[in-house]
């Protein structure tokens, strides 16, 4: 059974973590969430389910292993475990459709985090989501 992931930090393309959506089919490149965006201060970002930002990403869909993979990478054991990010379901706008995906969030903004008001982590760092310098 194939699953959509909503990605939107390091996961992206152009992004050090994106060989992880290797084999994924990309269903949208341009897709959103509500809630808060957080720069961890880590080299990645963390997504927070609070307010009513837009929070801009990609929509993937994936396999069972593929996610098991996302899984790894983003520290989630599981419901009530040890995890760095909880991995949720959360409605997704892509391209005029509400789909229910998978999201990695934290609970609660990050100690040292900084609120990214953009929403949009490859527009803070300063490129474009094709990877081209940003303005």
């Amino acid at each position: 059974m194939l699953e959509y992931v909503f990605v939107y930090g390091t996961l992206r393309r152009n992004e050090a973590n994106h060989a992880f959506m290797d084999g994924a089919e990309l269903v949208a490149d341009r897709a959103h969430v509500f809630g808060q965006m957080w720069d961890t201060g880590l080299g990645y970002p963390a997504l927070v389910l609070a307010g009513r930002s837009k929070v801009y990403g990609e929509l993937y869909r994936v396999s069972p292993a593929q996610l098991r993979r996302l899984d790894e990478l983003e520290g989630y054991v599981g419901p009530g475990g040890p995890n760095e990010y909880e991995r949720v379901e959360e409605t997704v706008y892509a391209e005029g459709r509400c789909l229910r995906a998978y999201v990695y969030v934290y609970t609660q903004p990050p100690a040292a985090g900084v609120r990214l008001t953009s929403g949009d982590w490859t527009a803070e760092r300063g490129r474009s989501p094709n990877g081209e310098a940003g303005e």
